[in-house]
């Protein structure tokens, strides 16, 4: 990111010129105002040179704004960084609740798969268990049932969305064939 260095550069250079012309204003108010014999005796003396300090501490005090402006501009500048961070922060805070909100998601659509392949991995071992009942003499039992319909009655409530490999309790009713009630 370029930034501006204008503003410093006028912030050291503004008070620098009105100094430097204020400098010039008063030596030439004091070489108009004195004569040269004047002159060397005012630089002489205490009292001269008081005076002489007198008349230059405006431009000292120009001169001296340097430093506050300078101060102005770098906390201005130093601003403007905090912002710029601040803003790629929350740019990237942002990205980073997106990408959680994107795995979360990814997740769900996982455990849904899972759960799918559960169940009918689940219904098929059942089946396959159920054709793999012998007798006792080895001989194997062939008897006409809807293996589904006693999946459905034993895993009461599994489906391919809500997969539980527990049994529910359950009771199957007697056949009433000999006429009990």
């Amino acid at each position: 990111m370029a930034h501006n260095k204008s503003l410093f550069w006028l912030a050291i250079i503004i008070p620098l010129g009105l100094a430097a012309t204020a400098t010039a204003t008063a030596a030439g108010w004091i070489l108009d105002h004195s004569s040269a014999q004047n002159w060397h005796n005012l630089l002489r003396s205490a009292s001269g040179i008081n005076e002489v300090l007198g008349l230059m501490k405006p431009p000292l005090d120009l001169a001296a704004l340097v430093f506050p402006c300078v101060a102005l501009v770098t906390a201005n500048h130093r601003s403007i960084q905090s912002k710029a961070q601040l803003d790629k922060s929350d740019r990237q805070l942002q990205t980073t609740k997106v990408q959680i909100a994107n795995t979360e998601r990814q997740i769900e659509i996982t455990r849904s798969k899972n759960t799918f392949d559960q169940y009918y991995n689940h219904v098929e071992q059942f089946q396959k268990m159920n054709r793999g009942f012998t007798d006792r003499n080895g001989i194997q039992r062939v008897e006409v049932f809807d293996e589904m319909d006693i999946y459905r009655k034993i895993f009461d409530g599994s489906s391919p969305s809500n997969f539980s490999p527990i049994a529910s309790p359950f009771v199957i009713p007697p056949k009433n064939d000999w006429g009990f009630k």
